[in-house]
This record gives C-alpha cells, structure tokens and sequence, in this order.
C-alpha cells in the first residue's frame, strides 16, 4: 500500500509537469501567433465628383489611390542631426504615381461620381486622376473622406509654332490645365522682349517622347502651390530618363530680361528637366527634377541663379549644371541624390553652395569649377563617393559634415582656400590635396599660405585624413585627429618637392587633444 502512494504522488507530479509544460506551449504559440499577426490594415474609401469645366459630370475618369512616398531613412536622420540643412519632404516634391505603392483604383460614373475602396493603415494618401482629352491630375495628401468636387478641363494639344494673338502681352497656362506636346512646340514673342509667359498652379504639360517646349519670352513665371504644383513630365505610362526632351528657354530664342521664377513645379522623366539660357536672373524654389537623364536644371550664361528647397532625385548624371553665370550662383537647402553627382557650378563670379543634403550619389556631391570666390557651408553630405569637389577654385569651406565617403570628403584640385570645423567621418580620404592639371596650365593647390590651409576640424575615424599629391608643403593645424601622431594617418606622395625643390611637408602642430566643439552641419 505504502508503495502504492508512492507510485501514485509520482504519476501526479508527472501529470502536473505535463500540464504545466502544455499551458507553457500554448501560451508561446498564441503569443507567436498574435505577433505575427501583427495589426490588420483597415478598410478606407474616398469618395468624390470629377467634373468638366462647364460643371458636368465627367464619366470614365480613372481614379488611382497611392500611398505617401516612402520614408527615407538616410534623409530623415540628416534632417534629424541638422535641421538646418535640407528641406522638408513633401508630396509633391517626392511622389511618382508610376511607383510601386498602388493601393486600389475605380471609375466614375455617368454623374462624374466615385467611391474608391481599398484597405491601408494610413490616413491620408495621393490621388492620380486620367482620362483621354482630359489628360491627368494629382492630388496630394487626400484623406480617406469624401474629397469633393475635381474639375478635369478638356486637355489642349501644342505643336509646331503655337499661335499668339496680335499685341498679346501675357501666355498663360491654365490653373488646373492639362497640355499635350505633341510634337516639338515653338512660344515665341511677336515683338521681342514685349511678352510674358505664365504657368499657373496645378497645370500639367505631357509631352511625347522626344519632344520639347521651346520658350522665347520676355520673362517666364511658374506659380505652383504646394498642394498644386505645374507639373512637366512624360505622357507615356512607361516612363523612363530621358523620355521626352526639354523645357527650353531663351538660349537659342533669344535673352530673357525679365528672368526666370520657378515656385512648385516638378520636372520628370526628361533629357534635362529645365534648360535656361541668358536669363537677367532665374530663381527656382520648391521644386523637384526626378529621372532625368542629362540634369534636372541646366542654366548657361545670364546673371545670377539660385536654387532653394528643391529635390534632385535619381539623376542619370547631374542634378545642376550652371555655367559662367555673371553673378551670384547659389544653392542652399536642397536635396541631392541617388544620381551620379549632386550639382556643379562652373565659370561663376561667386558661388554660394550652402545647407544641402547629398545622399548617395555615386561620383560627387558638390562641385565648383573655375570659381575665384566659392563658399561651402554647412552641407551635410553622405555615401557619396566624394563629397565636395572643388578645381580650379578659390573657396572657403566650413561648417560642413561628411560622413562615409568611399573616396574623398573634401577634394581640392589645383585649388587654395580655407577649411574650417567641419567634420569628417568613414572617409577613405577625409581630405585630399591634389595637382590636377584641367585646364592645362592650372597651378598647384595652395594651402599653405597666409589665410589658407585646413584648420579646426574633426578629421578623427577616416582611413586617412589628410591625402597630398600636390607640389606644396600644406598647413594642416589646430585639428582633432582622434590618434596621438597624426602623421600616422597622414599620407604624402612619395619623392614630392616643392617649387624650391625642398620636401613637401605638412605642419600639424598644435594638435587638439579634444573635438572641435559645433563643427559640422548644424
């Protein structure tokens, strides 16, 4: 009996741990199980009215609903770090309706009517609207609501020489608008320098592959809006780089004494976006060039230019490329990348290159060339193979960051200036010093003399810091190396003499024991 109620106590114990270990198993599934669950995306519906311009109904409108474009990691910690630099991600600077993010899509009725269901975690989400001789409509930033009434007018086609009335003053293009190119389309003044052109908000221009809109014009406004930007881009639902020309204006048609303005306005899947020639001064703001193959912007000659708060994205080769500007040639807040270089200013009186983002762009960030007085400051650039180029260029450069550069953060081609608390990090070459004679004749870098030199910089976690294959002794003081000897991680070509056939050398004393405090983007 004894033996019993031991073989007893042991079958409960036995059963108990089984029981316990069933409780424990199904508590791991269902905690595994509700996990990868995860939350279900709920179910949304926009609703709406497209119209015709008299007030109509508009039937067989296609409506496309779009997720918000997608977050950019690398861009959102750059703003994070120095909210000074960049400029703020926007629809209407970022969205491609022939991405990936097709949520759902319907058509309106014969009253124009629509009620577009999908299901998605988000609240609010971008609206492509075609319809044949309605052309297309974006809508950005729309929540899942009723979005009320969209009028879509009849779509205008331009060709050959567009016809302008005698003593007409002013061409406008429609707000709301949509225009067809299809084929090259010449606007000219009647009279020189007597009219205006003028694109207003929300208007698009579709153009056919290859073709181009050629301005000559007195001056030329385009006044987008942030929810409704002037839209150029490409009529083909198979859109590539370089699938229609180019905006053209002046150059071969002629000056532009009253200038270019560009507020809002998108420029996509061109051979370059916006080609501006001999203007008194363009200004361009706000603006996105997106795919396009030779530049996003292209200004030759003309007095000054400047480019703010606008988005450069997958460039086959640039997103700026001016050149031999009389004045002023400034680019601040912008956003460069995922192209092959940022942009260059080239032949310019003075350059002003300051408070740009570059992001992975695969030869350059920044670049002058042929510039007496250039000035970099406070750029933030990142996984560009160099930074910032600088030939043939007199420059101050200071307060910039650069970080993970594959070859050279800073790079001074037969060029002399400053550099000065900024902070490189995860360069193979942090700063190179170099002889490169483009043109023929150039002169060797200088960094040696009085007000030159690298100085007050955090050049600490670089494969190298300071790369010389240039014919000059270089001042390189007052910097936080992050290592006791800096010349440890100082590079000089081998067998290089100065102009007095003396051995290049490098001045390093006094070295900083501490990092620059307030070096770099801010």
């Amino acid at each position: 009996m004894k033996g019993m109620k031991v073989l007893l106590k042991k079958s409960n114990a036995a059963a108990s741990r089984r029981f316990r270990g069933l409780v424990v198993w199904m508590f791991i599934s269902v905690a595994i199980f509700l996990q990868g669950c995860g939350s279900a995306p709920d179910k949304r519906t926009i609703t709406g009215q497209v119209r015709s311009e008299d007030g109509s109904g508009l039937s067989g409108v296609r409506i496309e609903v779009y997720r918000l474009t997608n977050a950019d990691n690398d861009w959102d910690d750059m703003r994070t770090k120095a909210p000074g630099t960049g400029t703020d991600k926007t629809e209407s600077l970022t969205f491609d309706p022939r991405g990936n993010s097709l949520l759902g899509s319907t058509t309106s009725d014969e009253s124009g009517n629509f009620a577009l269901d999908f299901t998605s975690d988000r609240s609010e989400f971008n609206l492509f609207l075609s319809k044949g001789g309605r052309g297309w409509k974006y809508l950005f930033n729309k929540p899942a609501a009723r979005v009320g009434e969209i009028t879509m007018p009849r779509e205008d086609t331009l060709q050959s020489l567009v016809a302008i009335a005698a003593g007409q003053t002013v061409y406008t293009f429609a707000a709301g608008k949509s225009y067809y190119i299809s084929d090259d389309a010449y606007l000219l003044e009647p009279v020189e320098n007597t009219m205006k052109v003028v694109f207003e908000k929300g208007c698009m221009i579709r153009f056919k592959d290859g073709k181009s809109l050629l301005i000559g014009a007195k001056g030329v406004e385009m006044n987008g809006t942030a929810d409704e930007p002037v839209i150029f881009t490409s009529a083909s639902t198979n859109a590539r780089s370089g699938s229609w020309n180019t905006l053209e204006i002046g150059r071969t048609l002629g000056d532009v004494p009253d200038g270019v303005r560009v507020r809002y306005a998108r420029f996509d899947f061109a051979s370059t976006g916006l080609s501006v020639g001999d203007a008194s001064t363009v200004g361009v703001s706000n603006a996105a060039f997106t795919s396009d193959e030779f530049a996003g912007l292209s200004v030759i000659g003309g007095g000054s230019l400047t480019v703010e708060n606008s988005v450069f994205s997958k460039m086959t080769r640039l997103g700026i490329d001016a050149n031999s500007q009389t004045g002023l040639c400034r680019f601040s807040r912008n956003v460069f990348r995922n192209s092959a270089r940022g942009a260059a200013s080239t032949g310019a009186a003075s350059a002003a290159l300051d408070s740009n983002i570059c992001l992975s762009n695969t030869e350059f960030g920044l670049e002058t060339f042929a510039t007496p007085d250039a000035r970099l400051r406070n750029n933030f650039v990142r996984k560009c193979v160099t930074g910032l180029l600088l030939n043939n260029t007199t420059a101050s450069v200071s307060g910039n960051t650069v970080e993970t550069s594959s070859n050279i953060g800073i790079a001074f081609e037969s060029s002399r200036g400053l550099v000065s608390t900024n902070t490189l990090t995860g360069c193979t070459y942090a700063v190179a010093i170099q002889f490169v004679q483009s043109p023929p004749g150039s002169p060797p870098s200088d960094m040696l003399n009085t007000g030159y030199g690298v100085s007050q910089n955090n050049l600490s976690s670089n494969s190298v810091a300071i790369l010389n294959t240039n014919p000059k002794s270089f001042n390189v003081t007052s910097n936080y190396w992050g290592v006791a000897n800096p010349a440890s991680i100082i590079t000089i070509a081998s067998f290089l003499t100065d102009e007095n056939n003396q051995p290049v050398t490098a001045a390093t004393n006094p070295v900083l024991s501490q990092p620059v405090i307030n070096a770099g983007a801010r």
